[in-house]
């Protein structure tokens, strides 16, 4: 968010600190006057907008779509000769926890308003841009797309993403940044700040926001621009509390509210007219002309700090096994080896989500198949797991996890308390699981820890083994919701169609597929692989990763826009054959899979089977047979013909 207001009096009312640029004529300037390779810093949560303008996210992730968008980005910078380097958020920090449940809240909110747009009868296709909410899981799928697959630098912040760009900017000298975030204009770096939500690709131009320009315009110094955002509120000083101070520095009745082209100019002239003291003591003044006490002097001090220079702190020591855990646990997350989740939990034992395209307004308390329970709620016995695996070696009984998550309309209020369930199998500590050792052995292990995360009912690990490695991550996704009870058997069937369809469908395959009206209960499951799709992964990483971290994880093989024609097939009732798009090779994939699915999953007698009642396929036994079977039938029919042929001779 950065300084509250400062953005739009830069737009608006600042027009000389705040300009059009075209990018290549920007660049080719400064190599001409550095003899440098331009390096421009990304922050890249606020690039979603740009990334996802235009894709319908209502129906599901479009994967090939978001991809095709990644990389005509990337490589637009690459042709005018860019260094990009990617920074992605970590885990909020506690002095902005309160920020970020008032945007989770706004968020369920934004919602509620879709859902009823669609109830009303109008089409998700026709919604309002502000209401068109983001897909769950979009940080561990964008760096993993932009790092495995287009092969950019890419890095996850440990602390504060902000103070971390800032820190690598002044570091490596870079060119500029990329992003939409105020506090980079007001921090103490001598960079180029670009506008990431004026960013057009087609011209690649944008706006650039001047500090120097800035600075003149408010009549101040450049080391004060930090003062700026403690008196016009940040995410660490909210603006609502400043209210009163603002009503009372522009001299206006106390109900009305204060225009920035107005409040913006009076905080400048306030800022001249400070004493000439120390910071600490000059803080310390402004708090309590503010607050009138020294109730928000920490949170002063803290703000002001983080738009200051400072050298990178260095890790702690290694001293004992736990130490040793998080440094390991730390690096992988910086360099997106490992997702955010895996040291979220290790380092502060908190694990937030963010609001999916879910109506959380409906009660769950009494679910019947299928099972309407919304995403967080029902991928939670995943995740205690997953945090079992990661804190056993604390050996603290009364251990538990905060969890920030969105599963009904009063959420983000305050956290959910969990506790984890620990593994049942061998366990042989972290150190050992993330070491370098490629050994039949620890190998065996990681798969036992792994496949009994996933569900402690699965026995037949050797089915598990003969997937191929790119498609582990999307059938565990299918098992857990089908363990679940999340979804019914002919659901599963048309997941399963659209994961088996993936390699035949390109982006232009899939973008003429129908866009017709979606199937809601259809979203519901897209959201929820989604969101299990990521736990999974973490999952791999906390087991070491017997399945390797490549491109072929980072690609998910779920699209949701396939998913809602295959969904409304399957509920047709249609054969498996036309589900799998009349492929032999799709069909027989589509039931390997199906195989280790079903494995643990006895069927239930058809007398008492309501879900096979409610089935939308067909079970031909003519598509279930396998060819050897096919091959028997016709040696018995050709030696039945013999026989007749043979006896009629006789005859």
């Amino acid at each position: 968010m950065g300084v509250r207001g400062l953005q739009t009096y830069l737009e608006q009312y600042c027009p000389s600190a705040c300009y059009k640029v075209h990018l290549q004529s920007l660049i080719s300037e400064y190599r001409s006057e550095t003899g440098q390779v331009p390096e421009i810093v990304i922050d890249a949560q606020s690039c979603y907008r740009t990334w996802t303008q235009g894709i319908d996210w209502t129906i599901g992730f479009e994967i090939q779509e978001y991809i095709y968008r990644l990389q005509s980005f990337v490589e637009a910078f690459l042709k005018l000769g860019v260094k990009l380097v990617f920074y992605f958020g970590g885990v909020t920090p506690s002095k902005k926890r309160r920020e970020w449940i008032e945007r989770r809240i706004r968020n369920i909110n934004d919602t509620f308003k879709a859902y009823d747009w669609y109830y009303s009868g109008k089409t998700l296709r026709d919604l309002p841009k502000e209401l068109n909410s983001i897909p769950p899981n979009m940080g561990i799928i964008s760096s993993f797309i932009l790092k495995y697959i287009l092969n950019c630098e890419v890095y996850m912040s440990v602390d504060e993403c902000d103070e971390e760009i800032i820190h690598y900017v002044h570091e490596h000298q870079s060119f500029a940044i990329f992003a939409q975030d105020t506090d980079f204009i007001v921090s103490q770096i001598n960079c180029r700040v670009l506008s990431s939500n004026k960013f057009n690709i087609d011209n690649m131009t944008t706006v650039a926001y001047d500090r120097k320009k800035l600075i003149e315009c408010l009549q101040i110094r450049s080391d004060q621009l930090p003062l700026l955002s403690l008196l016009a509120g940040n995410d660490l000083l909210p603006f609502d509390e400043l209210r009163a101070f603002h009503v009372r520095l522009c001299k206006l009745p106390s109900a009305r509210y204060v225009p920035f082209q107005v409040l913006m100019p009076a905080i400048g002239k306030y800022i001249n007219q400070l004493p000439n003291i120390p910071i600490d003591e000059l803080l310390q003044y402004i708090c309590h002309k503010i607050y009138e006490d020294d109730s928000r002097l920490d949170d002063m001090k803290l703000s002001y700090n983080s738009y200051l220079i400072h050298d990178t702190p260095k890790p702690p020591p290694v001293v004992d096994n736990w130490s040793q855990i998080l440094k390991i646990a730390r690096y992988r997350m910086k360099n997106v080896i490992f997702p955010l989740c895996v040291w979220s939990v290790i380092s502060e034992r908190v694990f937030e989500i963010s609001v999916s395209f879910e109506d959380l307004r409906k009660t769950h308390d009494k679910c019947e198949k299928p099972n309407n329970k919304p995403s967080a709620t029902i991928t939670r016995p995943l995740r205690q797991r997953l945090y079992g695996i990661l804190l056993k070696e604390k050996n603290d009984p009364s251990l538990t996890v905060e969890e920030w998550c969105g599963e009904n309309d009063q959420s983000y209020r305050e956290p959910v308390i969990v506790k984890p369930i620990y593994p049942t199998v061998v366990h042989p500590g972290l150190v050992a699981l993330w070491s370098d050792d490629m050994g039949e052995r620890l190998n065996r292990i990681k798969w036992n820890l792994f496949l009994d995360a996933i569900s402690p009912k699965i026995k037949e690990h050797e089915k598990w083994l003969s997937l191929d490695e790119d498609y582990v991550v999307a059938v565990a996704v299918c098992y857990y919701l089908y363990d679940q009870n999340f979804i019914l058997k002919w659901e599963l069937h048309a997941m399963l169609a659209t994961i088996a369809l993936h390699p035949m469908y390109d982006r232009r395959h899939l973008n003429s597929l129908p866009h017709n009206k979606p199937d809601m209960r259809a979203i519901q499951i897209s959201v929820a692989f989604i969101r299990t799709y990521g736990i999974v992964v973490s999952l791999l990483a906390a087991c070491g990763f017997p399945v390797p971290m490549s491109e072929n994880i980072a690609h998910i093989k779920f699209e949701g826009k396939l998913f809602q024609v295959k969904y409304k097939e399957a509920k047709q009732k249609c054969r498996f054959k036309q589900l799998c798009g009349n492929g032999e090779l799709t069909l027989k994939f589509f039931f390997r899979m199906k195989n280790v699915v079903y494995r643990e999953h006895p069927k239930p007698k058809k007398s008492n089977d309501r879900e096979d009642s409610s089935s939308a396929l067909s079970l031909e036994s003519n598509t279930n047979t396998s060819v050897a079977s096919r091959l028997t039938y016709v040696f018995l029919f050709a030696a039945l013909l013999f026989c007749v042929k043979c006896r009629w001779r006789r005859s």
